[in-house]
């Protein structure tokens, strides 16, 4: 028994420390749009802010993907979920 809690201890530990490590990243390349709109790099911006859409968008698409045989409700918020 002992050796199951830790097991579900280090799962949840590696879940929150990616989940951490992907809003951190989210972050910090929404921080980097702005800094390139805010110097008059607008040319970076539109980059950088169309490769966070960019995998926004794809993340919704497979979410969408996967979850299509669900109920329309299920499916839309999933799909929701996913961007958040």
């Amino acid at each position: 028994k002992p050796l199951v809690k830790m097991a579900r201890i280090g799962v949840l530990t590696r879940v929150l420390f990616s989940l951490v490590l992907s809003y951190t990243d989210l972050v910090t390349d929404v921080l980097v749009c702005r800094d390139y709109w805010n110097t008059g790099r607008t040319q970076l911006a539109y980059a950088s802010g169309g490769c966070i859409a960019l995998a926004l968008f794809g993340q919704a698409l497979l979410t969408f993907y996967q979850y299509r045989k669900k109920s329309n409700l299920e499916c839309g918020i999933r799909t929701g979920l996913a961007l958040v």
